[in-house]
C-alpha cells in the first residue's frame, strides 16, 4: 500500500472495526475461562445445590450428589422439602426463606437425614441469586459436610464429661467399695452360724444385694476410668465361644437357647480379649433379658474383607422406636435390675 494512503486509510478502518468485536470475543473467552475456574474450584470446596424461586432442584454439583446419595437425574425438578432430608431442615426452611427473599445470606449447621439410620451434619450457606433487573430469580446452597468435626466434638465432651465422673468415681471407690466388702465379707462368715434358717435366707439376700451394689460401683468405676486397651492377635470367635460357655452354665440363663455361628476358617481380629468379652457377654444379656428369660439367642461372626462383623440376634419384641436413640446414654436402663452402663462400656470399647 506504499503511495496509497487513501486504500491505507480504508484498511486501516476495517482493521479498527474488525478489532473491537475481536476484542470483545477475547474478553468473552476470558470471562467464561475464569467463570468455568471458579466452578471447578467451587466444586473441589463444597457440595453446591441451586434452587430456583419456588424451592426446586434446578441444578447440582458431583459433590451435592454424593453427600445426598441420589442421583443428578432423582434431585433436579424435585422440591427441596419432598427429598426427605429430615424435620430439622423443614422447620429452618421458613427462616432461610425470610432471610434469603430480603436479599440477606443465610448460613447454619443443621443434620440432614439421608436414610433410615444414617444422618450427616452439614454447614451451610445460602445465598440469592438475582436477574438483570434485580428480581430474585433462584437461591444458591454452599454445603460442606462437618459430620466428622460434629464427632470429634462430640467425642471431647464426653472425654471431658469421663474425666468429672472419674474423680468422682475415685472417691466412691474409697468410700463406698471398701466398706461394701468389708460388710460382705462379715455376713458371709456370720451367716452360716445363724442357727435359724430364715435368718440365714434374710442374710443370703442381704449379702446377694449388696454384691449386685458392689457390681454396679465396679461398672461406674470401668466407665469412668476405662483401662487402656491391650491389643493382641486374637480370635473373635473363640471369644464369643467362651462367652457362650459361660453362661450356658448360668442358672439365670437355663430358659435360653444359646447359639454360635462363626466361619469355618476362624475370625483372626487384633482385639484385647478381656474389652470383647465385655461387649459380647453385655450383648447377650440384653439379648435374653429381651426375649424375657426364654427364647433362643444367636451369636453370628461374619468376615467382610479383613474386618469381623458380630451380630447378637434375639427373639424379643425389639426396643420400642422411641427408646433407641437413649439406649447408649449412660445409666438409662429398662430393666428392673439394670445399671444402665452395659451398653455404654461395650460401646466405648468397641
Amino acid at each position: 500500500l506504499e503511495g496509497d494512503s487513501g486504500r491505507r486509510e480504508a484498511v486501516s478502518w476495517t482493521l479498527r472495526q474488525v478489532g473491537q468485536p475481536l476484542s470483545l470475543v477475547g474478553h468473552l473467552q476470558r470471562t467464561r475461562q475464569e467463570a468455568s475456574d471458579l466452578r471447578r474450584a467451587l466444586d473441589q470446596a463444597a457440595a453446591v445445590v441451586e434452587l430456583d424461586r419456588d424451592g426446586r432442584v434446578a441444578d447440582v454439583n458431583d459433590r451435592a450428589t454424593r453427600l445426598l446419595a441420589r442421583p443428578r437425574e432423582d434431585l433436579v425438578g424435585q422440591p427441596l422439602v419432598e427429598l426427605g432430608l429430615g424435620p430439622h431442615l423443614e422447620e429452618r426452611l421458613p427462616e432461610i426463606r425470610r432471610q434469603v427473599v430480603r436479599g440477606r445470606a443465610w448460613g447454619g449447621e443443621l443434620p440432614l437425614e439421608l436414610g433410615e439410620r444414617l444422618t450427616r451434619w452439614v454447614n451451610a450457606t445460602v445465598v440469592p441469586l438475582r436477574d438483570s433487573d434485580g428480581r430474585p430469580r433462584g437461591y444458591l446452597a454452599l454445603v460442606h459436610d462437618i459430620t466428622r468435626r460434629r464427632i470429634a466434638v462430640e467425642r471431647l465432651e464426653r472425654e471431658r464429661g469421663l474425666t468429672r465422673l472419674g474423680t468422682m468415681a475415685a472417691v466412691v471407690a474409697h468410700e463406698v467399695r471398701n466398706p461394701l466388702a468389708a460388710a460382705q465379707g462379715a455376713l458371709e462368715v456370720i451367716g452360716p452360724r445363724v442357727p435359724d434358717e430364715g435368718d440365714r435366707a434374710v442374710l443370703a439376700d442381704v449379702i446377694e444385694r449388696l454384691s449386685r451394689l458392689n457390681r454396679l460401683v465396679e461398672e461406674i468405676l470401668l466407665y469412668a476410668r476405662p483401662r487402656p486397651l491391650r491389643l493382641e492377635e486374637g480370635d473373635l470367635g473363640d471369644v464369643a465361644a467362651r462367652v457362650v460357655e459361660e453362661l450356658q452354665d448360668d442358672p439365670g440363663m437355663e430358659r435360653i437357647q444359646l447359639e454360635v455361628e462363626r466361619p469355618p476358617e476362624g475370625c483372626p481380629q487384633r482385639l484385647d480379649p478381656a474389652a470383647m468379652r465385655g461387649v459380647v457377654l453385655n450383648l447377650v444379656q440384653n439379648a435374653a433379658a429381651a426375649t424375657e428369660g426364654r427364647g433362643r439367642v444367636r451369636v453370628s461372626i461374619e468376615r467382610e474383607e479383613g474386618w469381623s462383623r458380630l451380630r447378637v440376634r434375639d427373639e424379643g419384641a425389639g426396643v420400642p422406636e422411641e427408646l433407641r436413640e437413649q439406649i447408649f446414654e449412660p445409666f438409662f436402663t429398662t430393666r428392673a435390675q439394670g445399671s444402665g452402663l452395659g451398653l455404654t462400656v461395650a460401646r466405648h470399647a468397641v
